[in-house]
């Protein structure tokens, strides 16, 4: 019986992963190089040790460069695009269901706790989740499944009770190796990854119903 839904962050909530792709694009552009989405993929859903675009474009440039300046201007952008952004089609409605159905709610993240916090707050929707799973403080990102079993034992259930909901073939990974039922739904840049096939993938979440879950 389904007793939680866990929820990836970026890319699956707020689509903050189109603009961070792009504000690095426009960064390896003003430096005379190109970023393409083939080898930044690698880090969606995980973390730069997949592909650190600093050490990339360095290695291109031949040379060290200011981050502390050059990343500043880079988040600043990107922050700007990303906080006038609503969340993801269907996660608001997902949340209320989730709340009348009685089901624990929480995060599974390859990002910092003070990011995703921070933005959940912002739109409104922190008071949702009982509990959040960030990879820091010695716990890998995905596709490690660590981030889901810190989950899992923070609401209190078993992985055959919970629903993972992701948006990357990392997030997947990750929920396959903890034992979770994944369901997928992609964003405008996911969507152009791989994702194993036997996963069930929506085009959005408006057409899911955590009801068709609860007595599975």
């Amino acid at each position: 019986m389904l007793k939680a839904v866990i929820f990836d962050f970026d890319g699956t909530i707020l689509d903050t992963e189109s603009p961070t792709f792009e504000a690095w694009q426009r960064l390896y552009e003003a430096h005379g190089h190109v970023l393409t989405f083939d080898e930044y993929s690698a880090a969606i859903g995980a973390d730069y040790n997949a592909f650190d675009p600093r050490r990339t474009l360095e290695q291109r440039c031949g040379r060290q460069l200011d981050w502390e300046r050059l990343d500043a201007e880079r988040r600043s952008g990107c922050l700007e695009v990303i906080c006038g952004q609503p969340p993801l089609p269907g996660i608001c409605r997902l949340l209320e269901e989730a709340h009348h159905l009685r089901l624990r709610c929480a995060i599974a993240s390859s990002s910092p706790s003070d990011w995703v916090r921070g933005h959940l707050d912002r739109v409104g929707l922190l008071k949702h989740f009982d509990f959040i799973s960030c990879a820091e403080n010695g716990c890998p990102p995905k596709p490690s499944p660590e981030v889901y079993l810190r989950a899992l034992r923070g609401l209190g259930v078993t992985a055959g009770e919970a629903l993972a909901i992701e948006d990357s073939p990392n997030g997947v990974l990750a929920t396959q190796r903890a034992g979770i039922h994944c369901v997928i739904v992609p964003n405008q840049l996911t969507r152009m990854m791989r994702f194993p096939p036997e996963v069930e993938m929506l085009a959005s979440l408006d057409e899911f119903s955590l009801r068709d879950f609860e007595s599975c």
